[in-house]
């Protein structure tokens, strides 16, 4: 994958992100990084944080990494992927897009990005 083509996936990946985020999260945007955390601090497990991240879009060596962080914190959320997607997952939370978005791929991520949001809002994280 050459540079030019994680770009346009990085590129397409971050606009599906600032689209389907609420305005109640905070989206932190860099030169090649876009971050979305929560606004207020949380206590988990009896650990103090300032935020919680979301979701993270970061362009890497051989693959664009989507950084899904309620795949981690919902075990549940993975039975949930289409095959497709699962095949992506690699580790916990990152998903390597390694090929431009096709329309269900799309799809399945603004209704992952909806069901994080949810999630987060359920747990009176947002």
């Amino acid at each position: 994958m050459d540079d030019k083509q994680k770009q346009a996936i990085y590129t397409h990946l971050a606009r599906l992100v600032k689209h389907n985020v609420p305005d109640d999260f905070a989206i932190i945007e860099e030169t090649a990084r876009i971050e979305v955390n929560t606004c207020k601090p949380i206590e988990i497990a009896g650990r103090k944080q300032d935020y919680v991240n979301l979701i993270t879009v970061i362009p890497q060596k051989h693959h664009v990494g989507f950084y899904y962080m309620p795949v981690y914190i919902e075990e549940s959320m993975k039975a949930t992927l289409s095959e497709p997607m699962a095949k992506m997952l690699k580790g916990k939370s990152c998903f390597h897009v390694k090929a431009p978005l096709s329309p269900a791929i799309e799809s399945e991520i603004e209704t992952l990005i909806q069901a994080g949001v949810t999630l987060y809002e359920q747990k009176g994280w947002v």
